[in-house]
């Protein structure tokens, strides 16, 4: 598992007014990038703070049980797994049962993993009252707009900026290997747009529909990137290791 403190990324944050949200909005109190709100989607309620042996990610549940997190939450530098009593949800401190990482990542040298596979899959005990976001089926497109939910820090030099529940929006870029990226920078239309903290790798990136279409992986100051849930290597993977005709794929 990579440390957050080795990821160099930031989150800049915003609260995305999405309409196509609305039907899917649950009242109830909530912060959401220093901003009160009345309600939090659904979708944003499957994303869960990790605790991940003592280290911090983000996940989303995509069914009652199983969450989808990035594999570099759940693996040491040396290829070794953490064990499921050592990833748990935050605050409630609900184990996993089982861990699975994409037999594509860490193929190469450890040091130097293949990040194209940076997707694992978190089993936690049934729930039927368990909220749960659905994986898009269409690809995503360069210049689509996308919402980055996560827990991870608002100032990266502040450890205690993250834990909290923030969302902000960015648009397609482009497409390297598996991954779909994003960009800011201090000129242009992209200067106001989010990009990754620490703590925020795992989570999902939203289409406007309120779907999954990425896990966050990569970030720096210029660029993030999240797995893409749509790449045949991301879908085979999950038929293969959950259920080949489950409904949400």
């Amino acid at each position: 598992m990579r440390r957050a403190s080795q990821i160099v990324i930031l989150f800049l944050l915003a609260w995305i007014g999405n309409p196509a949200f609305a039907a899917s909005c649950i009242p109830g109190p909530a912060i959401i990038g220093g901003t009160e709100v009345s309600c939090i989607p659904r979708e944003w309620q499957a994303v869960r703070l990790l605790n991940v042996a003592g280290g911090r990610c983000s996940g989303v549940f995509i069914d009652e049980l199983h969450m989808l997190t990035a594999a570099h939450c759940v693996r040491w530098n040396d290829g070794t797994d953490l064990l499921p009593g050592e990833v748990s949800l935050e605050p409630d401190g609900e184990t996993s049962q089982a861990i699975m990482v994409h037999e594509g990542y860490g193929s190469g040298p450890i040091a130097d993993p293949d990040y194209d596979h940076d997707v694992a899959i978190a089993r936690f005990a049934p729930r039927t009252d368990r909220p749960f976001a659905r994986i898009a089926a269409a690809r995503s497109r360069r210049g689509d707009r996308i919402t980055m939910v996560g827990y991870g820090r608002a100032v990266e030099e502040d450890p205690g900026s993250g834990g909290v529940l923030r969302a902000g929006s960015n648009t397609v870029h482009g497409f390297r290997g598996t991954h779909i990226e994003v960009r800011t920078g201090k000129n242009g239309p992209e200067k106001h747009s989010a990009i990754l903290g620490s703590g925020d790798s795992g989570g999902p990136w939203f289409n406007a529909a309120g779907e999954v279409v990425g896990i966050s992986s990569l970030g720096t100051l210029e660029s993030s990137s999240a797995v893409s849930t749509q790449a045949p290597a991301i879908r085979r993977f999950l038929r293969q290791k959950i259920m080949i005709n489950h409904r949400n794929y």
